[in-house]
């Protein structure tokens, strides 16, 4: 029976080592693991870059929003990153072959720390720089949600400064608001124009105006007709408590006494003012003295102090402001005989002052029944002030009810009605007012938050400078070293690449040595073939499944990646092999 070596190789001519062990701080430079490593910073610099710069700024101004941007430059931060761990690993791998006290344990843990976060998580004692920086280095990839957070976009109230365009008219044109009738010096209508002013005030409807050159919220000062007022307040005794006949005090409580009254007066012998007369009770007694404010109303040249929205094209007084806060600036004459002309330049507008505020409340004694309140108008009952403790219908027949002080909110509104006049009496020929206005403009704008910029910068400059601490040594290595299995195996010296030289490249081994074939499987320790064998030891073994001619290994067999000048056989189910 012939017996086969099976270890017998191909033998290659040694070729004698050229290439000498070259370290070095710049010859062994690992420029590719540096360049990541700065791109990383750089990709983050950037990051930094893009929310400190799009902080503030109006998102019409960025073709895409910084957040598409940040994902982008974080993706290539932590690519980069990655990337110089991996090349730090293949250092240290390298680095720790070196060392004297080295074990093939130790080998394959720099190995599996390098390459696997839950084996680096998993260390335990083992653990080293290694092992950290890879944590560390995929524990920053959070780095990319922290920065897209850092950026949102909100909506904010931008203050500038703008040119305004508006007509307001100085002066109202004669017979503007009212007609009077017959010989009546009283106006009874409103003039057709003005009164579609009037149905709009009544109604608090907004002031429509175009083509002022605002594009946001604006305030300024413009001039138009007004309002000059002297006003004047003084108080009046009542007594309407109750006593019986004959005191004569019975017959002033049983007549009663206004507790409440708004009143405009005005008429065409005295046409260029407006007389407004307020009167209410203020004290829950049933006697004291009851308060009492005149004022005597004049059309005017002032500035209003106006708000412009121009995203409802509406102007409007400025809330915050009263009739006194208006620059007076002079008294706009109105003719005094108007009246006779039938028409009237100030008569309408007292007309819808009155119609819609002219009030009064009456309140007097009516015996067992109490106290007895009469009302005409809708001011008198919004001024009532009532308890909520009581009653209203038991306040309302007692001399408890008191009255809020209306003038204000009357002098508002007749402001009011008179900038409405102003601004509708206008025509082409009013002259355009060009004024400096203050702008306020709700933009969406981008804003940037920095805790989230300061968290992803912090585990990412974290990770990196663990993942540069693993390039320590790099200058003792002779040259340009990899994870290769073919650099590895000329390392381990494995018997399929002996006879090149040992310190060379793996571009340099795939170069001379890559065109020989190889394969991983089972090799024979011993081989023969059936035809040798006289009988077969292996009819009905597990090797009986082989033809003729092949080659039938016995038990010693070994699982290797073999040179294909060797016989290699598949592994079958339930082969065994030694060391």
């Amino acid at each position: 029976m012939a017996l086969h070596q099976t270890n017998t190789l191909h033998q290659y001519e040694p070729v004698d080592g050229q290439r000498p062990w070259t370290p070095g701080l710049v010859s062994r430079m690992p420029w590719l693991g540096m360049g990541a490593i700065v791109g990383a910073l750089a990709s983050l610099a950037a990051s930094a870059a893009i929310l400190i710069c799009s902080d503030g700024k109006p998102i019409s101004t960025w073709s895409f929003q910084p957040s598409t941007y940040i994902a982008i430059t974080s993706t290539l931060a932590n690519l980069c990153l990655l990337y110089a761990l991996k090349e730090g690993a293949n250092i240290a791998w390298w680095r720790r072959a070196m060392q004297k006290d080295t074990t093939l344990g130790d080998l394959h843990r720099y190995w599996s720390f390098g390459s696997s976060f839950q084996e680096a998580l998993l260390s335990g004692r083992r653990i080293n720089i290694l092992a950290v920086a890879c944590v560390s280095a995929t524990i920053a990839q959070v780095n990319g949600p922290l920065l897209q957070r850092a950026s949102k976009v909100v909506i904010e109230t931008v203050n500038t400064t703008a040119t305004v365009n508006l007509r307001l008219t100085s002066e109202l044109p004669t017979g503007y608001t009212g007609a009077i009738s017959g010989r009546a010096r009283d106006v009874a209508l409103f003039m057709p124009d003005y009164a579609k002013v009037v149905q709009i005030y009544n109604v608090n409807g907004p002031i429509a105006i175009g083509g002022t050159g605002c594009t946001g919220i604006c305030s300024a000062y413009v001039a138009g007709v007004g309002l000059s007022l002297n006003c004047s307040a003084y108080e009046v005794p009542f007594n309407i408590n109750e006593a019986a006949s004959p005191d004569p005090q019975f017959y002033v409580a049983i007549n009663g006494t206004d507790v409440f009254e708004t009143e405009f007066v005005w008429n065409g012998g005295s046409a260029s003012n407006i007389s407004l007369g307020v009167l209410y009770k203020e004290t829950s007694d049933c006697s004291g003295v009851l308060q009492v404010k005149n004022c005597t109303i004049h059309a005017a040249s002032v500035r209003y102090p106006v708000v412009i929205d121009s995203n409802k094209s509406t102007i409007a007084l400025d809330p915050s402001t009263t009739v006194f806060d208006d620059l007076v600036s002079g008294l706009v004459p109105t003719e005094s005989v108007d009246w006779y002309e039938g028409n009237s330049t100030l008569g309408g507008y007292w007309l819808a002052l009155k119609n819609r505020f002219q009030s009064t409340a009456h309140l007097r004694w009516v015996g067992a029944a109490g106290y007895e309140l009469v009302t005409t108008g809708n001011t008198a009952t919004q001024y009532a002030v009532l308890s909520e403790d009581t009653d209203p219908a038991l306040q309302a027949s007692s001399c408890g009810i008191t009255f809020a002080n209306p003038l204000d909110d009357l002098l508002a509104s007749a402001r009011d009605l008179m900038f409405r006049t102003s601004i509708a009496a206008t025509n082409s020929s009013t002259p355009v007012q060009s004024l400096p206005a203050n702008e306020q403009q709700q933009r969406a704008v981008f804003r940037s938050s920095y805790p989230y910029l300061a968290g992803a910068l912090g585990v990412t400059v974290v990770a990196i400078a663990l993942v540069l601490c693993i390039f320590s040594g790099y200058r003792q290595l002779g040259r340009k070293v990899t994870m290769s299995p073919l650099e590895l195996a000329k390392a381990f010296n494995a018997p399929t690449l002996l006879g090149h030289d040992s310190n060379a490249t793996v571009s340099e081994l795939l170069q001379e040595l890559g065109h020989r074939g190889i394969r991983y499987g089972a090799v024979a320790v011993d081989e023969r073939t059936e035809a040798d064998a006289a009988p077969s030891p292996f009819v009905g073994s597990k090797y009986a499944s082989f033809a003729i001619g092949d080659y039938v290994p016995d038990s010693r067999m070994r699982l290797e990646l073999a040179s294909t000048q060797q016989h290699v056989y598949e592994p079958r189910k339930g082969w065994t092999f030694v060391g």
